[in-house]
């Protein structure tokens, strides 16, 4: 397993303690890093787990607002590791009637299946990378409105392919069905003040090619400090909708 999603697990099960300012709390990390015995001492640094809670507390917050407007959506996670998402969002509705899909390596999602039961309303997929397949096996009707979620801060993410899933949702979806992208990326400074004198699709360093061929417009960009990865980097958390 890789030791940063382990980092990211022990920082969500603790952040009720640990940063009670931020108001991130997710009783399923808790439930599974006893379950999977993950190691209490793996810890990002002070400085990145509270700049990590921040960041996915807006991200929580961008997916509590879709599914507040609406209800009966579905929510696709790629990459998403060991993340609890769709069982912390599902607690915070009396009786949620969202979807939600976690796409991922085989090895990952067997990992969490094993701690964790699939239920109606969520599924895991695996990525093969091929988008087509992938596509298929989604369980959306094409009309039901989407989110995309992404967390870069604790996962790589494969720009080109998310890009092609992207590109292959909007081909498929049928006239006028809202499809939300909300993640969380590393950026260039030079980028970020770039985006900063020009409000439009934003052009992060590398993530260009990614974004600004697709369409779409900028509901949110959330500034959440330096990268300690890249002297150059920022952390920004960037919500579109197509």
């Amino acid at each position: 397993m890789i030791s940063t999603e382990m980092m990211a697990l022990n920082a969500r099960a603790d952040a009720g303690q640990a940063w009670p300012d931020i108001h991130f709390y997710d009783r399923a990390a808790r439930a599974l890093t006893r379950l999977l015995d993950i190691d209490a001492r793996v810890r990002f640094s002070p400085v990145d787990e509270r700049r990590y809670l921040q960041a996915n507390h807006w991200l929580d917050q961008r997916c509590l607002a879709f599914f507040n407007q609406f209800p009966k959506g579905l929510g696709i996670e790629c990459g998403a590791g060991l993340s609890t998402r769709f069982h912390r969002l599902s607690e915070q509705h009396e009786w949620p009637q969202f979807s939600w899909i976690d796409i991922d390596t085989e090895e990952r999602l067997l990992l969490k299946s094993s701690a964790m039961p699939v239920i109606d309303n969520y599924q895991l997929l695996v990525n093969n990378h091929a988008n087509d397949p992938l596509v298929n096996e989604i369980r959306w009707d094409k009309t039901t409105p989407l989110m995309i979620v992404a967390d870069g801060f604790s996962y790589p993410l494969d720009k080109a392919w998310l890009s092609n899933l992207l590109q292959s949702l909007l081909n498929a979806r049928s006239a006028d069905t809202p499809i939300c992208v909300h993640i969380l990326l590393e950026a260039t400074y030079h980028w970020y003040e770039r985006l900063l004198r020009a409000i439009g699709l934003p052009v992060f360093g590398h993530w260009h090619t990614t974004l600004t061929a697709l369409g779409g417009e900028v509901d949110d960009i959330n500034y959440f400090g330096k990268s300690t990865h890249s002297k150059q980097g920022v952390i920004l958390g960037v919500a579109l909708h197509f």
